[in-house]
């Protein structure tokens, strides 16, 4: 990264996010298709979101 850091997203979502990659890379090692993982979690997160309208700021 060129001795450069990159903040991390600042979004309430942020822990629910971390926590649904953690999910799919152990997956991804356990033998799971990449795409297969990684489309699960998209559609986890995506319900996420949905779920909490948004995470909308107050």
């Amino acid at each position: 990264m060129n001795g450069k850091s990159i903040p991390r997203p600042q979004t309430p979502a942020y822990p629910v996010i971390t926590s649904i990659f953690q999910e799919a890379f152990a997956d991804i090692r356990h033998g799971t298709d990449v795409a297969t993982a990684l489309n699960k979690a998209v559609i986890t997160i995506n319900q996420d979101i949905e779920d909490n309208e948004g995470y909308p700021s107050s």
